[in-house]
């Protein structure tokens, strides 16, 4: 509803999963690969009906001297529903 707040506890976990090789359309990068997975409430909805746990996985990849080269999305059984990678690196 307009003008209220509510406040929301969100869990995140973060673990490094070692160093990969990565191939993007920028380029072969040795990076280091971090997997995010994030727990939000979801609200009670109208109706009183249950609200639950909403859980989501981010995977990053992140190279020395470039930074992120890939990220995905995942659902919740692992498969990649969104995904974002350098498309050009030009070194400074």
């Amino acid at each position: 509803r307009r003008g209220e707040t509510e406040t929301v506890r969100v869990t995140r976990r973060t673990a490094t999963l070692g160093e990969e090789t990565v191939t993007v359309p920028g380029g072969t990068f040795v990076a280091t690969h971090l997997s995010h997975e994030e727990a939000t409430p979801t609200p009670v909805l109208p109706g009183g009906a249950a609200g639950g746990e909403s859980v989501s996985r981010v995977d990053d990849w992140l190279a020395e001297g470039v930074g992120l080269v890939r990220r995905a999305m995942l659902d919740a059984e692992g498969n990649v529903i969104a995904e974002q990678v350098l498309v050009e690196f030009v070194p400074p």
